[in-house]
């Protein structure tokens, strides 16, 4: 007898601030095997963080420190 484990993990990224949900249901029982089906679900607002404009990108960095550059030409 096979028991199918499914773990739910839902992200929410605001800003700076992460929230996450773990979903778990586990059934044990002697003699049976459990299969743990985890599934990662991130979730993003661009609320706090609004989009950079056309020829711009976003820089490396974290939260709202990310500042919006000038793409690099290329030629």
């Amino acid at each position: 007898m096979i028991i199918i484990v499914v773990e739910v993990v839902v992200v929410v990224v605001v800003g700076e601030v992460v929230v996450s949900a773990v979903v778990l249901v586990v059934v044990a029982t002697a003699g049976v095997v459990v299969v743990l089906v985890e599934v990662v679900v991130v979730v993003t607002t661009t609320s706090s963080t609004p989009p950079c404009l056309n020829g711009q990108e976003r820089t490396k960095g974290s939260g709202n420190s990310r500042a919006c550059q000038q793409k690099a030409l290329t030629i």
